[in-house]
């Protein structure tokens, strides 16, 4: 619970800098977001290769 409310504040402090930008590149975003899409998608394709890399064979 600890870290959820930890996370929740790290996205106020985010949220009241100005400009808003991406974290990855630097770029304009809405204050809401911490990536801009083409960061979003590489770091989701990020966590989908360790996850995959991971998991254990299907066959054996």
């Amino acid at each position: 619970m600890g870290e959820v409310v930890g996370l929740a504040a790290f996205r106020k402090q985010i949220a009241a800098r100005e400009p808003h930008a991406c974290i990855g590149c630097a770029e304009k975003v809405e204050a809401t977001r911490l990536r801009c899409d083409a960061c979003q998608y590489a770091f989701e394709a990020c966590i989908k290769r360790l996850v995959d890399d991971a998991a254990p064979p299907t066959s054996f």
